[in-house]
């Protein structure tokens, strides 16, 4: 959310950033979505300008919001009313001032909302976009969070087996494996029998599994081979 007194240019640039990053990672944002979630995103101030792009005919584009922004935040400059309450000069609106009191001629809300359709509300004060906006800013944290941490996926598989080894003894990690499975029972911890599912193997073969548990795998001594480095 924006604060009163920040920067309108920087706030613009974080979610246009955030988008931007997002669409790297293979979840774009719709314009419309950016739209609503900009507009729904300001401070308290910028009410009267939210309807007077709510009140348009035409739909809402990015460059259109923003530039609409930017303009009044340099008339705001320009004039030193950076706050609430110089926030509707020239307009002839009402707006809120910091302590919820509303002075002026009352605006009543007309026609549908941009992002529900329901009638009654503003874009900023829609139930239904606070409740998404939270929900798509938590996934979309998260996404950004993975793509800047996790420089890229890996596959590999790693065998433990001796010269003298049975087919049976021999154990193999895959990390591309959906599930990891083994004949005995031996060696699982927390063992839980579960009714029989049936388990569909690489080459087009079914088994079934009988029962769930944990292998505890220690991973040492560790060797160094020079030559996978790369």
């Amino acid at each position: 959310m924006m604060d009163e007194g920040d920067d309108v240019l920087e706030h613009i640039n974080k979610l246009k950033t955030l988008a931007e990053q997002l669409d790297a990672v293979g979840a774009p944002v719709s314009e419309d979505d950016l739209v609503i979630t900009l507009l729904g995103s300001l401070s308290e101030s910028y009410q009267f300008l939210i309807t007077a792009l709510e009140s348009r005919a035409d739909s809402l584009s990015w460059e259109l919001v923003t530039s609409r922004l930017l303009h009044e935040d340099m008339k705001r400059k320009e004039q030193g009313g950076g706050g609430v309450d110089g926030a509707a000069h020239g307009q002839g609106q009402a707006f809120m001032t910091r302590d919820n009191k509303r002075k002026g001629r009352p605006v009543k809300k007309t026609g549908a909302c941009h992002n529900c359709g329901k009638q009654g509300h503003w874009i900023a004060e829609c139930p239904s976009r606070v409740q998404n906006d939270a929900e798509r800013y938590r996934s979309q944290r998260a996404n950004v969070a993975q793509d800047e941490e996790d420089p890229g996926d890996y596959l590999f598989s790693v065998g433990r087996t001796s010269s003298t080894a049975k087919p049976s003894d021999m154990w193999l990690v895959d990390s591309g494996a959906t599930q990891h499975m083994t004949s005995s029972k031996t060696y699982m911890r927390n063992y839980k029998t579960m009714a029989p599912v049936d388990v569909h193997l690489a080459d087009d073969g079914v088994v079934q599994a009988v029962g769930t548990g944990d292998i505890v795998i220690v991973p040492r001594p560790i060797i160094s081979v020079p030559s996978t480095q790369e």
